[in-house]
């Protein structure tokens, strides 16, 4: 049965407002339930939980130095990126998820009509490999961009590159256009009624702040940081519920209580103050974006790639524009205006054009000088960034503020097990860690000799009547040692005997060999010593 369950069916291991759903046990009941439209146009979807991821990001301030935060007139502004994220009930996100795949296979069969438009949309669909059963990945992706680039630069003699960003992409989303493109996309006058119900609560969604959850848990505490675990664990052992609450009567009586607030869609048009946008974090999200700029990318593709000659890519909210240097301006424009008639904007401080150009020395044949044009200004030796690498004309990176991201977290680690050591440590006794799990996350040692053990949750009733959780283990294949392509692609979700543990590590290997760059590996050369000097260090702060 686990494999002939559709894809949209999957198994969510968060807490939320209701108890967590086992897919396996009841597939066919929900299948039955979330394929019927009478059912849906009836359902009444819960609200959402909401919290805000930040990213600390080390960047140029209006001076050009590096910083975390910089001043601006008399404001403090911080170079932090805040993510906000939206999931949904166990329940609605099956829901979200079946929609989201009677849209994708509209969707695919509209970008199928047109070779250019079909390559041109990369986010958020499966496009396969040469090997069968694998799917492409933003390495993939970057790799034909930089490619096109070294063509175009060796047939043209110099070309452009144009960089867009869509400011904040999915919270500026116009409902009226979103609905008209899924009316399209199915060929309806009208929404259907269990469509209908999907687009209302994707676009006129509630929510509740997890750190309000947190303050239920911990009423002792005006700005608890953690949950109480003793309560989660009595709904556990009590009622056999992964969940914040005992029922949905707790539940319905927070909310009657104002213990827990409610709040409606708070994203807002900044001129009409119009209700817009759709929660990023959803299982539908992703395809209603990608469906909200069809339009665009067919425009583009007309005028830009078929009129003008240019290569185009969207990734998401990420858009690149391989063109002739005479027609930057144009483009420029037609992007722009393109957007705006899709009522979105571009991020200007994200927009950016650099101009690759051949060149050859005694010493160097065929060589590509990367510059980077800012306000008329030319600076040489820069290097594009897109999807999480960097390009100079002829050589490609990781980024670098993702390889900052993988120290710091190692730091963070480090940190972490060396206090935990030193607090368990027998006075008088040296403390030591227990350095696998770091050994496992952030050092390159041969993963392939290791077995994936893909652990389950399930609540078991014990003789008492009360539930008690158990962890399952289940034994991945041993991966045989001459079998090394299974590092370095995607695997099929049907096909998962013979995964490798993987890290950090596993994933600058697989950058290196597809992208056929030595220079990604060598990034991470000096990674061990940093780790092993870090252990000591911490151990002898004592």
């Amino acid at each position: 049965m686990e494999n002939s369950k559709p894809e949209w069916l999957k198994a969510k291991g968060y807490l939320h407002l209701t108890a967590q759903i086992d897919v396996n046990k009841g597939a066919k009941k929900i299948i039955d339930r979330i394929q019927a439209p009478s059912f849906i146009k009836k359902y009444s979807f819960y609200p959402l939980i909401h919290t805000v991821i930040k990213e600390r990001r080390y960047k140029k301030d209006n001076n050009g130095k590096r910083c975390h935060k910089y001043k601006k007139g008399n404001v403090v502004k911080r170079t932090a990126k805040s993510r906000p994220l939206h999931y949904a009930t166990h329940m609605d996100a099956i829901i979200f998820g079946y929609y989201a795949s009677l849209i994708q296979e509209k969707y695919e069969l509209s970008l199928s009509k047109s070779t250019e438009l079909n390559s041109s949309v990369t986010a958020y669909r499966k496009i396969p490999t040469e090997v069968p059963g694998k799917y492409k990945g933003t390495i993939h992706f970057a790799k034909e961009v930089f490619d096109e680039v070294r063509i175009k630069t060796k047939e043209w003699g110099e070309c452009a590159v144009l960089a867009f960003d869509i400011e904040s992409f999915f919270s500026t989303l116009n409902h009226d256009r979103l609905e008209k493109a899924w009316k399209d996309l199915f060929h309806f006058e009208e929404l259907r009624a269990d469509h209908k119900k999907v687009f209302q609560a994707t676009t006129k969604f509630s929510y509740v702040l997890l750190k309000d959850l947190k303050k239920i848990q911990n009423k002792s505490s005006s700005n608890p940081k953690t949950f109480n675990e003793k309560r989660l664990a009595k709904i556990r052992n009590h009622f056999g519920k992964f969940s914040f609450f005992e029922s949905n009567k707790e539940f319905r009586e927070a909310i009657k209580t104002r213990l827990l607030p409610i709040y409606k869609n708070n994203f807002r048009d900044k001129g009409t103050k119009e209700v817009i946008g759709i929660p990023q974090g959803l299982p539908i999200s992703a395809v209603l974006a990608n469906l909200y700029l069809l339009e665009f990318d067919k425009r583009i593709v007309e005028e830009a790639v078929m009129g003008l000659g240019a290569f185009y890519r969207r990734y998401s909210d990420d858009i690149i524009v391989i063109c002739p240097v005479e027609t930057i301006e144009k483009i420029k424009d037609l992007v722009k205006k393109s957007l705006s008639e899709c009522l979105v904007n571009l991020s200007l401080p994200k927009t950016e054009v650099f101009k690759y150009t051949l060149f050859s020395t005694n010493e160097l044949k065929n060589n590509i000088l990367c510059s980077k044009i800012k306000d008329g200004q030319v600076t040489p030796n820069s290097r594009l960034t897109y999807l999480g690498f960097e390009f100079d004309g002829n050589r490609t990176f990781i980024k670098s503020a993702n390889l900052s991201r993988f120290y710091r977290r190692m730091m963070r680690a480090v940190r972490s097990k060396a206090r935990l050591a030193i607090k368990l440590a027998e006075p008088g006794v040296k403390p030591v860690i227990f350095i696998r799990q770091l050994y496992d996350l952030y050092s390159k040692y041969p993963l392939t000799q290791k077995v994936r053990e893909k652990k389950y949750k399930k609540l078991v009733r014990n003789g008492l009547g009360e539930y008690r959780m158990v962890v399952e283990k289940r034994k991945r294949d041993r991966i045989p040692e001459d079998t090394k392509d299974t590092l370095n692609t995607y695997e099929s979700r049907k096909d998962n005997k013979r995964m490798a543990k993987s890290n950090y590590w596993t994933y600058v290997d697989r950058a290196s060999e597809i992208m056929q760059e030595p220079a990604i590996s060598k990034q991470l050369k000096n990674q061990t010593k940093i780790l092993t000097k870090a252990i000591a260090f911490r151990l002898k702060l004592k």
